[in-house]
């Protein structure tokens, strides 16, 4: 599988990265784990490490479809999802599409270009 999905218990966040040439079906995969982690440990933080994937083939319609999915899963409500994008230009682009898709239809999603800025990012709610 080019994923893996893990919870860091110290930040409390969900971490997952994708890498190479990743399936529609992995992508799905990884969202689902990602939501099951966040019910699981009652986290509201999901980082995205996308800097190894290659989205440069994906279609406009698989992004799309997969954004919309993101937002519309009632899993996903209220998760942040922090995307930290491929330094490839076209597997950027594509990301975000499916960032913009999920955004305008209800989902907490941003895209970075560093691990710590996503981090900050996904921290700066989450204490009390």
């Amino acid at each position: 599988m080019p994923f893996d999905v893990s919870f860091d218990a110290e930040m409390r966040i969900v971490t997952v990265r994708v890498y190479g040439s990743a399936t529609r079906e992995d992508h799905y995969a990884a969202l689902r784990q990602s939501q099951q982690l966040c019910a699981q440990h009652g986290c509201r933080g999901v980082l995205v490490d996308l800097r190894e994937l290659d989205a440069s083939g994906v279609t406009t319609l698989g992004c799309f479809s997969f954004g919309e999915s993101m937002a519309t899963s009632k899993e996903s409500r209220g998760i942040r999802f922090a995307n930290v994008l491929p330094e490839e230009v076209q597997s950027a682009r594509n990301i975000n599409f499916v960032s913009t898709v999920a955004s305008n239809r209800g989902a907490l999603t941003q895209e970075f270009t560093t691990i710590e800025d996503a981090k900050t990012w996904l921290l700066q709610d989450s204490e009390p």
